[in-house]
């Protein structure tokens, strides 16, 4: 499925067509609409949606934050360009307790971010780094 999604990581016109629609539907507050077309083309490998999906779960009410963690860890794998904001939200749900609460691992998962050109993982990262400098600890 994925193959024929995606070609050299450009997403088919269809496919591009099926997430901006369900993006469309996102920002315009349609979140019950939204989650079936992206839950279908992130199952496809979309990694888009599969980030989309994942701040979805993590900020509804209540969150879910295991599919969360299991959409922001599918992104952030995919190595695309959007990985490193997956690298990022994973790495503050494990800071902040959310889920599961690593601190470790992340900041692991920030320097990872941070390392790949995310600002906000740079940013949080310097200020903990500012906060707590102490390498033993990083």
């Amino acid at each position: 499925k994925v193959e024929a999604a995606v070609v050299g990581n450009e997403a088919c016109p269809d496919t591009q067509r099926r997430f901006d629609q369900a993006e469309h539907l996102y920002q315009a507050g349609s979140i019950t609409e939204a989650v079936p077309l992206l839950m279908a083309l992130a199952e496809e490998g979309h990694p888009e949606a599969q980030h989309l999906l994942g701040g979805i779960f993590w900020t509804e009410e209540p969150p879910d934050l295991r599919q969360a963690v299991e959409w922001f860890c599918r992104a952030a794998d995919s190595d695309t360009p959007n990985s490193p904001l997956s690298w990022y939200c994973l790495a503050q749900m494990c800071i902040t307790g959310e889920g599961h609460s690593d601190v470790p691992r992340g900041r692991r998962l920030l320097r990872t971010a941070a390392e790949q050109r995310c600002a906000g993982a740079q940013a949080l990262l310097g200020a903990l780094l500012a906060a707590d400098p102490d390498p033993a600890r990083q």
